[in-house]
């Protein structure tokens, strides 16, 4: 799974990446039951080690799914080669973010709890 290669294609990839969990989200905001799939684990209050340990596993099994589902959809689109109702798409992505919280940043009450999944 090779990502883009030029400044210009990964903009394009960035842009069709965000509109596309921005739209997943904001549908799953208006919409009961929410018809996409859109979760995260959250936790702070860890220390770098543990995050790094962290973002190496996420990498890892993320990988491992991200080709699991290249592979499927690979041989149902051969499969749906000559069918004309195949015009379905779909975006699944990962990502993995961290920050340091600043000595004086305050953590909201959302975010007290040890373990959030949204």
């Amino acid at each position: 799974l090779a990502g883009p290669s030029s400044d210009e294609d990964k903009v394009v990839f960035f842009a069709a990446n965000v509109g596309d969990h921005l739209a997943a989200a904001a549908e799953n905001l208006i919409t009961a039951p929410a018809p996409f799939l859109e979760r995260a684990v959250f936790y702070n209050r860890l220390t770098p080690d543990a995050v790094d340990k962290l973002e190496t596993r996420a990498r890892e099994k993320g990988q491992v799914l991200l080709e699991d589902l290249n592979t499927e959809s690979s041989r149902l689109q051969r499969d749906a080669a000559a069918d004309n109702t195949a015009r379905e798409r779909y975006r699944f992505g990962l990502y993995f973010y961290r920050e340091t919280a600043q000595e004086d940043d305050t953590i909201a009450p959302d975010d007290a709890s040890e373990d959030q999944k949204s």
